[in-house]
C-alpha cells in the first residue's frame, strides 16, 4: 500500500466514507486485518466494491484478484495503470512474477502508465501536490 496510515486515523476514514480511496483503504483493512482490525472478507469486498461504484480506478481489479480472477484482474489494473496509476504497475508487475500476466502484458501496461503520467505532468500540477501534503509529518490520508 503506498499511502501510510496510523490506527488513530481509523475513525476519520469511516467519517471519510463518501470518497472513494477511504472505501479501497477500508477494504485492505479488512482484508489483511490491519491496525488491530479483525480480518473480515466480506467487509472488505463490500469497501472494494463501494470504492468501485465511486470511482476508484484500481478497487475492482482488487476485487477480482482477491477472488481469483486474474484475468478480469489484469484488464482493471491495466485500466488504471493507463490512468497514471503507480500502484497498478505493481500489482501487475507482482501477477507477472506469479505468473498470472505475461512479459509483453507487463511491457504495456508499463508504456500506458507513461505515457499517462507525462500527459498529466505540469508545474501546475506539482505546485498542487505540494500544497495537498501535510508537512507535519503525521499520518495523512492523501
Amino acid at each position: 500500500m503506498d499511502d501510510m496510515v496510523c490506527p488513530e486515523t481509523y475513525p476519520k476514514l469511516l467519517n471519510l466514507a463518501g470518497i472513494a480511496k477511504s472505501h479501497n483503504l477500508l477494504g485492505h483493512i479488512y482484508f489483511g486485518g490491519m491496525g488491530g482490525v479483525t480480518t473480515d472478507r466480506k467487509r472488505a469486498i463490500r469497501h472494494y466494491e463501494l470504492a468501485a461504484r465511486k470511482g476508484h480506478p484500481k478497487a475492482i481489479g482488487q476485487i477480482e484478484h482477491r477472488s481469483g480472477r486474474y484475468d478480469r484482474a489484469l484488464r482493471h489494473y491495466m485500466i488504471a495503470a493507463n490512468m497514471g496509476k503507480d500502484t497498478s504497475i505493481k500489482a501487475i508487475q507482482d501477477m507477472f512474477q506469479n505468473g498470472q500476466a505475461t512479459k509483453a502484458e507487463y511491457e504495456a501496461a508499463l508504456k500506458g502508465y507513461q505515457r499517462a503520467v507525462e500527459e498529466q505532468s505540469s508545474p501546475e500540477r506539482k505546485e498542487a501536490k505540494l500544497h495537498m501534503r501535510d508537512t507535519s509529518g503525521d499520518c495523512v490520508i492523501q
